[in-house]
């Protein structure tokens, strides 16, 4: 990948500002982000209350799967919620055992309906919460979530997002369907919700004949709203921010063969996703650049030919050196 390589002044940074701001996953301290909602247009709370004799059909279905061990614990609240809309081919519905009344979150069981193929698959959460049951949460004239409520939701589209073209997942889609491996094959993806300052991270899953699997790793696992996902040229640029003075956008793109990285960049702070991208074996994407923001200049580093990341006009900054046997030892 052929990247600008300059040192840019103060002023051309201030894109960056304008959509970073620091944030931190919860439940995944290696990923520190950034971004805000990037203009996303808050939706209208569209939905409305179900009723046990017309919903049984698929409430029922719902009861007759096995459960976790963690939803059969606990004296929480049943409620049951279903989108109108077939989502990429997929009828959406959902039990989901809330906390307590007031409460936006709860244990979740989600089942993926393939109209087109018959089969079915389930997603699971000890902790999850959307759009939906937060504003009803938090509506002054909501009483709270009951034992047997049912919910019909509207679907919030990527499209909200205004940024979309550039920035394809939403900040407040529950969760979308999108090739973002680049294998011919869409993976579900499913929006965590955290409002974190800078916005919300995506969990990306393989959907294959025996379920869900996650894709725990590098870049796949710092997925978050405003990360660019490029189907085209098929790349992924991750944004961080780590306070008002640092930050990196870091550039992957998808390799035919596998990749096993040589050397790395020492950046002025620890970005311990990159570290942890160093520590996989065969990736079968390549981390091309990094733009590393610190205090007024954007330090631009790049992958020689040779294999080695190369800071471009810096003599001082910037060191690159050889991967140890314990990389902990130059992360501390």
């Amino acid at each position: 990948m052929k990247m600008n390589e300059l040192i840019l002044p103060y002023s051309a940074i201030l894109f960056f500002l304008f959509i970073c701001c620091k944030t931190e996953k919860k439940d995944n301290s290696k990923c520190i982000t950034s971004t805000s909602e990037l203009e996303s247009i808050e939706p209208t709370l569209n939905y409305y209350k179900g009723d046990p004799s017309t919903d049984s059909l698929w409430i029922n279905t719902l009861d007759k799967l096995e459960e976790p061990s963690f939803m059969r614990q606990g004296d929480y609240i049943n409620v049951y919620f279903k989108y109108d809309q077939i989502v990429e081919g997929y009828e959406v519905i959902a039990k989901w055992k809330a906390f307590d009344p007031k409460c936006e979150t709860g244990y979740l069981l989600m089942n993926f309906y393939n109209t087109r193929t018959g089969r079915n698959f389930q997603y699971i959460s000890e902790k999850y919460s959307n759009y939906h049951t937060r504003e009803l949460a938090y509506l002054d004239s909501f009483n709270g979530f009951q034992e047997g409520d049912i919910f019909h939701f509207e679907y919030i589209y990527p499209q909200n997002n205004r940024e979309y073209k550039a920035f394809q997942l939403g900040y407040y889609t529950p969760f979308q369907f999108l090739d973002i491996d680049f294998d011919g094959e869409q993976e579900l993806l499913v929006n965590d919700d955290g409002q974190y300052q800078g916005g919300n991270f995506y969990e990306v899953y393989k959907i294959t004949t025996t379920g869900l699997v996650k894709a725990d790793y590098v870049p796949l696992n710092c997925i978050q709203n405003n990360s660019i996902i490029d189907t085209i040229n098929q790349t992924i640029t991750i944004k961080s921010w780590a306070g008002a003075a640092y930050g990196t956008s870091t550039f992957f793109s998808k390799q035919k063969n596998q990749v096993n990285p040589i050397r790395f960049p020492k950046l002025h702070e620890n970005d311990s996703w990159i570290t942890e991208y160093y520590r996989q074996k065969n990736n079968i994407f390549s981390l091309d650049s990094i733009h590393e923001f610190f205090n007024d200049t954007v330090y631009i580093y790049y992958l020689s030919a040779e294999g080695h990341f190369i800071l471009k006009d810096s003599t001082v900054l910037g060191e690159v050196i050889p991967i140890p046997d314990n990389i902990d030892d130059v992360t501390k």
